[in-house]
């Protein structure tokens, strides 16, 4: 068996995830691997944009959701507006927020407010 030589300059990506490192790191190979197979400019653009839409859009989509869920997670379970300065929150979200008793019901409620916060900041 042969070992793999590290420092090995390939111009043909393994996969779609490594034409994606080479397109934020490495413009020149990109520009071989157009080259060598034959692409024209609309064909690398295509290219490029299909990968990226396939790959990095679902990922970044699911790590914010990730995030926000932590984060209401994090906020319900520490009881956050009882520990912080008032200030930093709305009155009306604090008097509403005494009257939450469980974890659960908190949690939701972080979830139905940031979900319409979002929807009428896109709107």
């Amino acid at each position: 068996m042969k070992d793999k030589d590290p420092f090995e300059y390939r111009i043909i990506p393994k996969n779609n995830w490594e034409l994606i490192w080479w397109a934020v790191s490495d413009s020149n190979k990109i520009g071989e691997y157009v080259a060598h197979t034959k692409m024209s400019k609309a064909q690398e653009r295509k290219l490029l944009v299909k990968v990226f839409f396939l790959h990095l859009v679902p990922i970044g989509c699911s790590l914010v959701i990730l995030l926000w869920l932590a984060a209401i997670t994090l906020i319900a379970g520490l009881d956050l507006p009882q520990l912080t300065p008032t200030s930093f929150w709305k009155e009306d979200f604090l008097i509403a927020w005494e009257k939450l008793p469980t974890f659960a019901v908190r949690w939701k409620f972080m979830a139905i407010i940031t979900y319409r916060e979002v929807a009428a900041y896109l709107a």
